[in-house]
């Protein structure tokens, strides 16, 4: 999941058929994303077909252990209390580089809009980052596993706006994008040797609904990975730490990008 954020919807009345490109940059950071909405300004000439889209992020994941719920740190919390609140808070303005760095994706997208038909297509090359933490043990004040992992990120998708009558009445348009990204784990530190075969790779598939304008996008995105992000045949001497790991993640992103 990360998020599919490319502007693919034909411009109202003097649409032309045309092959773009996009730099995509989210974080579940606000820092690491001031350089991007800076180049985002210096690319939006219509002229161009190319724009730097950023985009903010928050993962949602949980682990399960033979059925008990794992504890985590490193991903956004619902805000059932204060102390979330404040940790949620942390998370977002901290100078930590964990803070900082904990999920990234950037990916260069390669894409063709048709004039006389309201989809479009791309494909995606793309990287991300993601640290957190595990902890294996149901004691309170069990020990932490970390985990920083390195992702190549390619995939493909579709944008569609059906109803693009509406931009002539300067009401803007929905949107709606599909996708589908092979996440393959090529960096691990940490875990428990520090062995990319600690993890698995697989498939995600995304759905974002969001609202275009004459020149500007704004898209929430929902990605959901289907595999085990575990590998439960890994095994270290003669145990297997993730036999009865489960996981479930999914990845929520807005991003604010050029139409094209």
């Amino acid at each position: 999941m990360a998020l599919a954020v490319l502007l693919l919807s034909p411009m109202s009345g003097s649409a032309q058929s045309r092959f773009f490109i996009t730099l995509d940059a989210e974080s579940g950071h606000i820092y690491p994303l001031f350089p991007f909405f800076i180049a985002q300004g210096l690319t939006m000439d219509e002229d161009i077909p190319f724009c730097v889209n950023p985009g903010l992020n928050s993962r949602y994941a949980r682990y399960f252990n033979d059925g008990v719920k794992m504890k985590s740190w490193g991903y956004n919390r619902s805000f059932k209390s204060w102390d979330d609140y404040k940790y949620n808070l942390v998370r977002n303005v901290g100078w930590r580089a964990e803070d900082i760095f904990r999920d990234i994706d950037i990916s260069l997208k390669f894409g063709y809009q048709p004039e006389l038909i309201p989809v479009g297509f791309y494909a995606r090359l793309g990287y991300a980052h993601e640290n957190f933490r595990l902890m294996f043990s149901e004691e309170e004040d069990g020990e932490w596993t970390k985990y920083r992992i390195d992702t190549f990120r390619p995939g493909l998708g579709i944008r569609i706006s059906p109803l693009e009558f509406l931009m002539e009445e300067d009401f803007g348009a929905p949107i709606i994008e599909i996708g589908s990204t092979y996440n393959y784990h090529f960096g691990l530190k940490g875990g428990f040797d520090g062995d990319k075969k600690e993890l698995n790779n697989g498939l995600s598939t995304h759905v974002g609904l969001g609202w275009k304008w004459e020149s500007a996008s704004l898209i929430l995105d929902i990605e959901h990975d289907h595999y085990e992000f575990f590998n439960k045949e890994y095994e270290l001497g003669n145990v297997r730490p993730y036999e009865k790991i489960h996981s479930r993640r999914w990845n929520f992103s807005i991003v604010l990008a050029k139409d094209f």
